[in-house]
């Protein structure tokens, strides 16, 4: 079960990121409407829920709210690694 909250909590990461203006404009060249906006947000809310609740069924309230706490924050340093990873791949970017 801890590789799939963890799977949860990047994917919600990412769409976290993604609901960001400059980080989906980095990615694809154009701005998210404000409904894709909206729906990239809770999407991403739903997906970090879901990796606490299952953390917290399968390692009880203590061990798995913490457990979900570092899921998180490691999934936002993998997503931040690798918009970083990203913007310094494409052509033009400084060096």
């Amino acid at each position: 079960m801890s590789l799939i909250t963890f799977a949860l909590a990047c994917t919600g990461m990412l769409a976290l990121c993604l609901a960001m203006t400059r980080h989906y404009r980095d990615l694809f060249n154009t701005h998210p409407a404000p409904s894709r906006r909206a729906s990239l947000r809770l999407f991403g809310s739903v997906l970090l829920a879901g990796c606490t609740a299952g953390n917290m069924a399968t390692q009880g309230m203590a061990i798995g709210g913490v457990v979900a706490i570092g899921q998180i924050m490691l999934a936002g340093l993998v997503a931040g690694l690798g918009l970083a990873w990203k913007m310094a791949r494409q052509p033009g970017a400084p060096r």
